[in-house]
C-alpha cells in the first residue's frame, strides 16, 4: 500500500467540479473523486498554515503544544505520523511547501525532502511581519510564461514528487508522499495555458460581499463589528493580545478605557491613560517581539492571562491581570514576570514610578 497526500494551500472544496462548481474544470480531481470516497464535511483546526498542518500530522489541537502561529513549527521531539510511517518501513518524502516542520524534524520524518519555507526573495523577519517584497502589491499576477514554468516552485515540487514515486516503484519500496503546494494561495498566478480558459462573462456572481461594509476597525481585528459590544472578559483579553501581536494599535486602543492604568510591580512602573499606554507599547518595545497566549481565564469583569513573550533576550512566561469596566473597556492591567529586572532606559521616559 502506497500513499499520496496531495495538499494544495487554501483551496476551497466548492472550487472543484467534483464538489459542484458549474464552470471550473478539474478533471484529475474529478477522476480521483469518482474512483474513491468523497467527504462532504471537513473542518480545519486553525486558519493559519503551520498550526493547521501541525494538527494534521500530530492529531492534536494547535494549543496542545503551543502551535498557534506560523512561527511555531514541529520540532524533532514531537510525535507525527510521518516519523511512525518511516519507522514502520515506508519511504517518506516531503515535496513542496513546508510550513510545518523544523529542519531537525524534517530530517527525522522524511527520507527525502524538497521543500521551502520562505517565498523567493524574502527573509524570515519580513515574512513573519507580513511585509511585501517591495513595490506595489497585488493579489493578481500576470500569467506564467511556458519558458518560466521550470522555475516555478509548484511545478518543480510536482516534478520532484513524480520522480520520487518512480524511484520507489523501481526499488519496490512502499512509500508515503506529502505533495504540498503553494497554490492557490494568494497572490494568484496561473500558467499561460490555463490563464484564459474561462470567459469572465460566464463566471457565476461573486460571493455576497456585504460583510465588507461597516466598521473597518472591527474587521481589522477579525471581530466583524462585534468589538464595540464585547463585555466578556475572556473575549476582551483575547482580542487585546491578538491586536498586540498584530501591531494593530487602532484596535488595541478601542479595547482600553480612556483612564486605563498599567502597572509593573517589579519595577514600580506605572502608565496612566489610553494615549500614554499606547505610546508605551509602540515606543517602549522598539524591537522584534512576539507574544503567544498560553491560557486566559476570565469571569465577570476580571481576567488573567498566561503568555510567552519573545524578545531580543529570549522567551519568558508572564502573568497579566485585567480589570474591566461595565462597558467592557479595560481599566487596569498588571504584569508579573518570573525574573526581577531593572526598568530599561529605553522606556524610562514613558512611565512614572509609584
Amino acid at each position: 500500500m502506497n500513499y499520496l497526500l496531495f495538499y494544495p494551500d487554501e483551496m476551497r472544496a466548492e472550487s472543484l467540479a467534483c464538489y459542484g462548481h458549474p464552470v471550473v474544470q478539474t478533471p484529475n480531481f474529478d477522476r480521483v473523486a469518482a474512483e474513491g470516497a468523497v467527504f462532504e464535511n471537513a473542518y480545519s483546526t486553525h486558519p493559519v498554515c503551520a498550526p493547521s498542518r501541525a494538527s494534521l500530522v500530530t492529531g492534536w489541537f494547535p494549543h496542545v503544544q503551543g502551535h498557534r502561529t506560523l512561527r511555531y513549527l514541529l520540532d524533532e521531539t514531537t510525535p507525527n505520523f510521518f516519523k511512525y510511517l518511516r519507522e514502520a518501513g515506508f519511504t517518506t518524502c516531503l515535496a513542496g511547501k513546508n510550513h510545518c516542520f523544523t529542519d531537525k524534524a524534517t530530517d527525522a520524518s522524511f527520507d527525502r525532502a524538497t521543500a521551502t519555507f520562505l517565498p523567493k526573495g524574502q527573509d524570515l523577519a519580513s515574512f513573519i511581519a507580513g511585509e511585501p517584497t517591495g513595490g506595489n502589491y497585488t493579489m493578481l499576477r500576470p500569467p506564467l510564461p511556458q519558458e518560466e514554468m521550470a522555475d516555478d516552485n509548484d511545478f518543480r515540487y510536482v516534478d520532484e514528487g513524480v520522480k520520487f514515486i518512480r524511484d520507489c516503484a523501481r526499488e519496490g519500496k512502499p512509500f508515503f508522499l506529502f505533495q504540498s503546494l503553494n497554490s492557490p494561495h494568494p497572490p494568484y498566478r496561473a500558467a499561460e495555458r490555463y490563464y484564459d480558459m474561462y470567459d469572465p462573462d460566464k463566471l457565476p456572481p461573486l460571493r455576497d460581499l456585504r460583510w465588507l461594509e461597516g466598521d473597518a476597525l472591527g474587521r481589522g481585528a477579525g471581530l466583524a463589528g462585534s468589538l464595540p459590544g464585547m463585555t466578556d472578559a475572556h473575549e476582551v483579553v483575547a482580542a487585546y493580545w491578538a491586536a498586540a501581536e498584530a501591531r494593530d494599535w487602532d484596535v488595541f486602543g478601542t479595547l482600553l478605557a480612556e483612564d486605563v492604568i498599567y502597572r509593573g510591580p517589579q519595577t514600580r512602573e506605572q502608565v496612566r491613560g489610553r494615549d500614554a499606554y499606547l505610546r508605551f507599547n509602540v515606543e517602549g518595545f522598539a524591537y522584534d517581539w512576539h507574544v503567544a497566549v498560553q491560557q486566559i481565564i476570565g469571569e465577570g469583569q476580571h481576567a488573567a492571562s498566561w503568555i510567552e513573550f519573545t524578545g531580543h533576550e529570549g522567551t519568558q512566561p508572564g502573568l497579566c491581570f485585567f480589570d474591566l469596566r461595565d462597558d467592557g473597556k479595560i481599566s487596569r492591567i498588571t504584569d508579573f514576570w518570573p525574573d526581577p529586572y531593572e526598568l530599561p532606559a529605553s522606556r524610562a521616559h514613558l512611565v512614572e514610578r509609584y
